[in-house]
This record gives C-alpha cells, structure tokens and sequence, in this order.
C-alpha cells in the first residue's frame, strides 16, 4: 500500500498545481488522466445517443411511409376500386342510367307543347284462354308481350310526326308537339309497329317487350 507521506505529498502536489493552474487547464489535465473505464462509459452515453423514432418511443409503432395515410385508408381505396356485380335482373347497369335532372334537362329547354298519352299493356292470346279459360296466362304485366304507347297529336298527320324508338326509349315530336319518355320495359324497336288514327288524331306505337332482359 502507499505511505500516509507518500499520499500526502501527492495531495500537497495536487494543490500547488491547482494553485499555478487555470480552470481550463485544469479540465484539459482531467480529460488527459481520465480512467479508461470512464471513457467507455462515455461512449455509451449521451454522446452516442441514437435518433429517436416513434418506433424507438412506442414499441411496435412503426413510421408512416410518405403519402400514406394511416387509419387504414388504404384498405377504403381498395374498396372503392372493387365495382359492384351487375345483378342479373337489372335492365340497365348503373353507369347506364342517366341521372335525373339530365331527363328533366330536356323536358324543361324545350318549349314545345307535351301530347296527352297513355302506356297500356297487351297479351296475345289464344283460344284457350279467351273461351275455356284453361290457360296458364294472368292479367298482370308479367304475361304481357307488347307494350302499347297512344298519344294524341291534334291537327296532326302522320307524316307531320318523327319517330324515333331505342329498347328503352321512345320519342315522337313535330314542329310544335315532343314526346320523349323511358319506357317501363325494354323493348324490340326493330319489331314494333306504328300507325295513325285519324279519326282520334292519336298515334299509336306496338312495341314487343324483350323478356330476356326483363
């Protein structure tokens, strides 16, 4: 062990320095002696401090990469993306029906004067079913075959009359009378019929009803 001297002399050393020493110098001296074990705790300190994350702060939490969105936003855009299956009995797709406003659009920039009409439903029928009555057929639209549209032109002809029939729309206009309307059911345009009766000024348009898209 060391000598009480020993240790005395070392301390009186160390204060006749301290006396002859700055402050800065002093640091400077204590960095040069420090222990070893010291620096390497040093190095593990805050000085080697690592950046903080959330990931770091909450464990498990992970950074959201740039321009996604949490909340499982991503999992929202999927489903909107998805269309939605065309359900069979559907006569038009979603995407094919026009929006309201875009059919009254027409009916209100046109000034010209709207016919009376009427939509009536037609079955064809046979013997069976008119004198014995043993038919499988019922009075609902659902064993009609035709649809019959009837408007009323007055001072009109036929040839005064443009017509124009699609599967789902007709439209019937002159100079000064437009009927446009959807029809209840699509249709066979190419198969219809078109006459004029004069005596009631009517137009009178038979239409085939396509049950396969029914």
């Amino acid at each position: 062990g060391t000598s009480p001297s020993l240790v005395r002399c070392r301390v009186s050393a160390s204060i006749a320095m301290a006396g002859a020493l700055g402050v800065s110098d002093l640091v400077a001296l204590n960095e040069i002696l420090k222990p070893p074990e010291e620096e390497e705790e040093g190095q593990g300190g805050y000085g080697s401090e690592a950046a903080v994350t959330p990931a770091s702060i909450v464990p498990g939490a992970r950074a959201a990469a740039p321009g996604h969105g949490g909340g499982g936003g991503g999992e929202e855009q999927e489903k909107k993306k998805k269309k939605k299956k065309r359900d069979p009995k559907d006569i038009w797709d979603e995407d094919e029906v026009p929006p309201e406003e875009a059919i009254l659009s027409e009916e209100i920039h046109d000034g010209r004067q709207r016919p009376r009409y009427e939509v009536l439903f037609k079955q064809a029928v046979g013997t069976q079913d008119v004198f014995l009555g043993t038919g499988d057929k019922t009075p609902g639209s659902v064993d009609c075959t035709h649809i019959v549209i009837k408007a009323v032109f007055p001072s009109h002809s036929m040839r005064d009359l443009h017509l124009d029939v699609t599967k789902n729309k007709i439209r019937a206009e002159s100079k000064s009378m437009l009927l446009s309307m959807y029809l209840p059911l699509p249709v066979d345009p190419d198969h219809g019929s078109a006459k004029w009766d004069a005596k009631k000024e009517s137009l009178i348009v038979t239409l085939p009803i396509v049950r396969d898209e029914w």
